[in-house]
């Protein structure tokens, strides 16, 4: 048995390279990338079987996400509440930066029913994005043209004219967007984006604009099941609009808020605190701007950009020094009682 202590822990990261991935985790984030090789992904706490974090010191060192959390040892001192945690006692959010050279395939994700049915125990997904830096020009697909039916976009599939389908969006820094399971969307090429979700990998791709994958060889399409699951009637909304808390010395603004996760934003140049322990959840706390050093009753943590850290949800207090202007994501379970 071992506890948990009321600390900031960090996680190795792991990177995924990908046909449309790009170098900007290293040049803009700071990370040790692979050398050569175009990484799309930086999966920054993990507890999935196709990338599993690990803690790179302290006294958790080389543990596992996953072996903080099995049933019955500091799920309330990790988490923050019982009946938390997603099937196989999974961690239940994940949190990843993507970096894109190029276009993601035009994909979808299913919701939770549809996910428990047809998936090897992942749950649905939900996701929402922060966009950290955008080249000029860029651009994203979310959702489908209004009035686009199923008998028309499967036929857009089978021609390869899927593009005339989408609902393109121009992308700033700091433009955030929710992608709800059913909508269809893409990634375009210059974008740098945080990345929360669902913990869960369930991604059916619909198009991949005829190119082929890092082995030569075209990408597995998912088509039917991509059909099953899109919400031909859902209207894609446009970047969300934050909503200002007036709760402290930070600007703080809550970006999202679900049945599934927060996502707030701080900015401030002035020391300001969180408490996980009063939201009765971890914190997922990534830095996307400036510098800062955490303090708390355990100790100082660095923060620059790129790096994330996992509080966990026994932390009381914790202390944010910036040193000048900084920005941080705080990622949680959703807030007790709050809007969704």
């Amino acid at each position: 048995m071992f506890a948990i202590p009321p600390a900031p822990i960090h996680f190795r990261e792991i990177f995924k390279t990908k046909v449309w991935g790009a170098r900007r985790l290293e040049t803009l984030l700071g990370k040790s990338l692979p050398p050569g090789e175009p990484v799309g992904e930086s999966w920054e706490i993990s507890d999935h079987p196709h990338g599993l974090s690990r803690v790179d010191a302290g006294v958790l060192a080389g543990m596992s996400l996953h072996d903080l959390v099995p049933p019955m040892r500091d799920e309330i001192a990790l988490v923050g509440r019982p009946g938390a945690l997603e099937l196989g006692n999974r961690f239940p959010l994940l949190f990843k930066f993507i970096d894109t050279a190029d276009f993601l395939s035009v994909q979808v994700h299913p919701a939770d029913d549809y996910a428990r049915k047809n998936e090897q125990g992942d749950p649905g997904k939900i996701e929402a994005w922060v966009v950290v830096h955008a080249e000029p020009g860029a651009r994203i697909a979310l959702g489908l043209k209004p009035g686009t039916t199923r008998r028309e976009f499967s036929r857009a599939v089978e021609t390869g004219d899927v593009e005339q389908h989408l609902r393109f969006v121009p992308v700033r820094r700091r433009d955030v967007f929710v992608v709800p399971p059913g909508t269809v969307h893409a990634v375009g090429p210059g974008v740098l984006l945080a990345e929360i979700q669902q913990n869960s990998d369930a991604t059916y791709r619909l198009y991949d604009w005829g190119r082929m994958g890092l082995d030569g060889k075209p990408r597995d399409l998912h088509v039917e099941k991509a059909l099953d699951v899109i919400d031909f009637a859902a209207s894609a909304a446009p970047a969300s609009v934050p909503e200002l808390l007036p709760d402290g010395p930070a600007r703080h603004e809550r970006l999202v808020a679900n049945a599934k996760f927060t996502l707030d934003r701080y900015a401030c140049d002035a020391p300001f605190e969180l408490r996980p322990a009063d939201l009765r959840s971890f914190v997922i706390l990534a830095c996307i701007a400036g510098r800062a050093e955490l303090a708390c009753s355990d100790g100082t943590s660095p923060m620059s950009p790129g790096r994330t850290l996992l509080l966990p949800a026994s932390l009381r207090t914790l202390t944010v020094r910036p040193a000048g202007p900084v920005e941080l994501l705080a990622m949680s379970l959703p807030i007790p009682g709050g809007s969704q």
